[in-house]
């Protein structure tokens, strides 16, 4: 059985009443503000920190897809829990991209053993400017003395190792950087002291604290990668990282509408329930319509690392751009729909709202990658333009598109030194939409909006194509980047419905009008929005989430 399919079944045996990934048991947790230690446990039993492990090093991260199918069905359970066991991986991410075979063998072995791993970046005052960060590491003749405090990481008050950046050249600068992992065990009394927790408006039982280091003595191999690149090893792993993150958002919108349809279904209005009204028809069947993009974009992306890893730097803006500001739509839409109920304080759906909102926050917030995205796009669509003559010709645009709609079955090693800091602009999923057009057409799929995708596609890559170089984003420039979000949304659904996911022509149509909608601003007016009023009721056909589980 795979980690995920156990998993499955761990999650489901311990959901019921009672139980330590119940209900009642989370809210009790996020009540106390207090750390899930029994969930986690579950999951370490379940194996699903071997997914956090390259099989090069003994552990079982063989497919991307797989780790994020399991992260989003632990957080259609409890968004809380699943940061809180998932940022091991974002700990130790820098070593599986830079760290040499012998370091990254010996922390695998720790991560497999159950060692809690925290990624120190951000500092107090700071926030993202990582270029500002104070925390010092000078050499020594036995290796490093590492100084100064971390503030806002994920589990500082209770990881084994921390992957620390520190400024190692006195004037700082991107290459005054370097990324040292730090063994908390081996460090002298006095040399380091775990800073209190932060109380949190979401995740309230998350460990975000902070580490003080005070001449910390470090070895010299505690250097991951060379001196001096941290930041470029940072922005690396970073991909990796706002990969996964989508993986939260789909967990928690899936949580979000269980509990309206629960809700929903139970309640009365004018002789009907409230479910089967027109206006709540709609607005349900939009939020699945909109999850249903949500799943494409999170897969699709996750397949990236494995077979276009150099495209990642925009692929991973994009989905950490436009998957939790879906979420976040999603979530505010159906609490109207939930009346008082998604008001309460204390209720389950403040908490998935509160614990949602988090994610589109760290590991980048959405301007921040959106700015990293629009940094990027006008190269990618000059190259879309100049290849127009060979696309004409004929060439295999789309071949690309197809491999990353194969879901099943064995995907190539992830070549984490493949990863790039700036996109080359091959391969664009976007700029192969023509071809996937083409492509499905050829293969007899039925499903309206396809030439006014392909339309928005076009008017979209030709806007962005214009843009000039400039210092420094202009903010209308902003809007183009969210148009290019959707329009990879739709590339994106385009590739599942011709890949191997389980999913038919309808379905396609639907996230292609839902993408459309999107796109045009007008939500719960567009032309075709009708065809939206009888899905609702086919929420439980995800790709990602189990939806049958306790509210």
């Amino acid at each position: 059985m795979s980690v995920v399919d156990t998993l499955t079944c761990v999650l489901a045996e311990h959901a019921v009443a009672g139980g330590p990934l119940s209900p009642a048991t989370a809210l009790a947790l996020d009540r106390d503000e207090a750390f899930p230690t029994a969930g986690r446990d579950l999951l370490d039993a379940a194996g699903l920190h071997r997914l956090y492990v390259p099989p090069e090093h003994g552990g079982g991260l063989d497919s991307y897809p797989a780790l994020v199918t399991a992260l989003a069905r632990v957080a259609s359970h409890d968004v809380t829990l699943a940061i809180a066991h998932a940022k091991t991986f974002l700990g130790a991410a820098p070593v599986w991209v830079a760290g040499d075979r012998n370091k990254a063998d010996r922390l695998a072995r720790r991560v497999l053993a159950g060692a809690v791993v925290s990624w120190g970046l951000t500092e107090r005052g700071h926030g993202a400017d990582l270029l500002a960060g104070e925390v010092t590491a000078t050499e020594t003749h036995a290796g490093w003395s590492l100084s100064g405090s971390k503030w806002l990481i994920n589990n500082a008050g209770r990881c084994d190792l921390v992957c620390v950046l520190a400024r190692t050249a006195p004037r700082g600068g991107p290459r005054g950087y370097s990324l040292l992992l730090v063994d908390l065990a081996e460090l002298p009394s006095g040399s380091y002291r775990r800073l209190p927790k932060v109380p949190t408006h979401g995740v309230r039982g998350a460990d975000i604290s902070g580490l003080a280091f005070h001449d910390a003595p470090l070895p010299a191999d505690a250097l991951v990668g060379e001196a001096g690149t941290g930041l470029e090893i940072t922005l690396r792993a970073l991909q990796l990282t706002r990969t996964l993150c989508p993986a939260l958002s789909v967990g928690a919108v899936t949580h979000v509408l269980r509990l309206a349809r629960e809700h929903l279904d139970g309640l009365e209005r004018y002789g009907h329930r409230a479910s089967e009204l027109p206006a709540t028809r709609r607005i349900l069947g939009q939020a699945v319509a909109t999850l249903w993009v949500m799943e494409a974009v999170t897969l699709v992306a996750a397949c990236h690392p494995h077979l276009a890893p150099g495209r990642l730097s925009v692929v991973s803006a994009v989905a950490k751009a436009l998957v939790p500001t879906l979420a976040d739509q999603v979530v505010e839409e159906v609490r109207e729909l939930m009346g008082a109920r998604g008001f309460l304080a204390d209720g389950m759906f403040q908490k998935v709202e509160r614990d949602n909102r988090i994610v589109a926050i760290f590991d980048g917030s959405t301007p921040v990658n959106e700015d990293a995205l629009l940094r990027q796009l006008p190269h990618v669509a000059r190259r879309w333009r100049d290849d127009a003559p060979a696309r004409a010709a004929g060439g295999d645009a789309g071949a690309t598109g197809a491999r990353l709609g194969r879901l099943t079955g064995e995907l190539p090693a992830i070549d984490f030194r493949a990863l790039r800091l700036t996109d080359s602009g091959e391969d664009d999923l976007v700029a192969a939409v023509p071809a996937l057009v083409s492509r499905a057409r050829r293969r007899g799929v039925r499903a309206a909006g396809l030439d006014a995708f392909a339309a928005l596609v076009r008017d979209t890559l030709t806007a962005v194509a214009a843009l000039e170089p400039v210092g420094s984003v202009p903010a209308e420039h902003f809007d183009l980047a969210r148009r290019y979000e959707l329009c990879f949304a739709g590339a994106a659904c385009l590739v599942v419905r011709l890949g191997d996911a389980p999913v038919d022509d309808h379905w396609l149509e639907i996230c292609l009008t839902r993408v459309l909608e999107l796109a045009a601003g007008a939500p719960h007016s567009f032309p075709r929005a009708e065809v939206f009023d009888d899905v609702a009721h086919l929420s439980g056909r995800l790709l990602l989430s189990d939806p049958e589980v306790p509210t």
